[in-house]
């Protein structure tokens, strides 16, 4: 086999893990605990969280999810930003609905996990 040949294979096989070395991660995790006025976690809430940033040209970029037993849930998003975070809350036993709208911002960035701890009062 000549040398030319023999290059050409050994560049074949080692671009994709080259290319592949190169890029780099850009999803944005924003961790949401949700604590009550004792700083007790608080199951069964609904996060909403969305970015109010943008113009209306930008399509929606709001997601809403339920904590779980530990307070907690968790996003992913493609894009960084500014992202407001508002809370709805079913008292247990009861009909009662509580919104706390606009608890708070978070500012998410390339490859980052942003752990957020908001109070439901």
């Amino acid at each position: 086999m000549s040398k030319k040949l023999v290059l050409l294979i050994v560049l074949g096989f080692s671009l994709p893990i080259f290319w592949q070395s190169c890029q780099k991660d850009t999803e944005c995790k924003l961790v949401v605990n949700v604590v009550d006025t004792l700083s007790k976690p608080l199951s069964g809430v609904i996060v909403n969280v969305g970015n109010n940033h943008l113009s209306s040209s930008k399509p929606s970029l709001s997601l809403s999810q339920t904590t779980d037993k530990s307070g907690s849930t968790t996003f992913a998003y493609k894009l960084p930003a500014i992202y407001d975070v508002n809370l709805t809350y079913t008292i247990p036993h009861t009909t009662i609905t509580k919104t706390d709208s606009g608890v708070g911002s978070v500012h998410l960035m390339e490859g980052q996990t942003i752990n957020a701890t908001f109070t439901f009062r």
